[in-house]
């Protein structure tokens, strides 16, 4: 017994030299299954670049843009249900349409599951019967941080106005600083496993980006007549509303959610943690134009807490 013990330590003993956790090695897909809290860690962020030539009556005009904004966030999925969750329920026959036999086959399919799935939500405080009343309050405070860089330069050359003076104008403006933002987890962060078919689903919001004091919006404009001193203004505030507006995925997810994604993987408990990548194709409003954009989430899900 003392030898096989022996065995047994080296083998923990190498595994821990590889950089292999004890939790990685044990994990299974019921360890996944029945973890009370799974602890997400992710971040989203939009890139766009742009440039087009408009059509004016005199002269030329050319518009380029360019767009990062970035926002990144922490969640705990701390409110576990066993069985189907709202996404898989969902993908079920509609109950309104539904005849008694379906309904009977959908009460089944959810009673089976019981075993062989769960659904977790990102409740906040309000899962944690000892949180305080400031406890719960924090859950309605900007605390995401999030950070945006965005140039626009509409350039008009050779125009001509009413007297017939030929001139050149540049306006730029710009959105740049960093702050936080509120991102909701209730309802719009969902995970869900299935043990049967080894696959997650996973919600994540598009998030918004941070407005307020610390957020500078500036446009400068600059004329330039021909054969005289150039003229300068500038207009100078904080970003008072979310930018840009009118973000959609294009095209959309059948499956999606309003203002966020829907992620499909696969689970691996050999891995000791999900995490992943998507990118997403996104319009978005900015002015009179309607632009393209990617939208990138990178995430990671842990059964321990981040480190602060």
């Amino acid at each position: 017994m003392r030898r096989v013990s022996g065995i047994v330590s080296i083998c923990f003993s190498l595994a821990s030299l590889a950089g292999v956790t004890t939790a990685a090695l044990t994990a299974t897909l019921d360890d996944y299954l029945n973890t009370p809290v799974w602890y997400l860690s992710y971040q989203v962020t939009l890139k766009a670049s742009y440039e087009t030539t408009n059509d004016v009556p005199v002269g030329t005009s050319v518009t380029t843009i360019n767009l990062e904004r970035v926002m990144s966030d922490q969640k705990e999925f701390n409110l576990r249900s066993a069985g189907m969750g709202p996404l898989s329920m969902r993908a079920l026959a509609d109950p309104d349409k539904a005849s008694a036999a379906d309904a009977g086959q959908t009460s089944m399919k959810v009673l089976n599951s019981m075993d062989t799935c769960a659904n977790w939500l990102a409740a906040g405080a309000g899962a944690n019967p000892n949180a305080t009343d400031a406890d719960i309050a924090k859950d309605t405070e900007p605390s995401s941080p999030s950070r945006i860089d965005y140039t626009r330069v509409d350039s008009n050359r050779d125009f001509v106005d009413e007297t017939g003076t030929v001139f050149d104008v540049t306006t730029t403006t710009t959105i740049k600083g960093t702050g936080k933002v509120l991102v909701m987890g209730m309802g719009t962060v969902i995970l869900e496993m299935n043990k049967a078919s080894k696959t997650y689903m996973l919600t994540l919001p598009f998030g918004s980006s941070p407005t307020g004091p610390e957020i500078k919006r500036e446009i400068v404009t600059v004329a330039r007549p021909k054969g005289k001193a150039p003229d300068e203004q500038r207009e100078s505030g904080a970003l008072e509303t979310d930018f840009p507006a009118r973000l959609e995925l294009n095209p959309p997810q059948p499956d999606g959610i309003d203002g966020g994604v829907l992620i499909r993987g696969t689970l691996d408990p050999a891995a000791g943690k999900i995490a992943g990548q998507q990118t997403f194709n996104v319009n978005f409003n900015d002015g009179p134009y309607a632009l393209p954009g990617t939208l990138t989430f990178t995430y990671a899900l842990t059964t321990m807490p981040p480190a602060k």
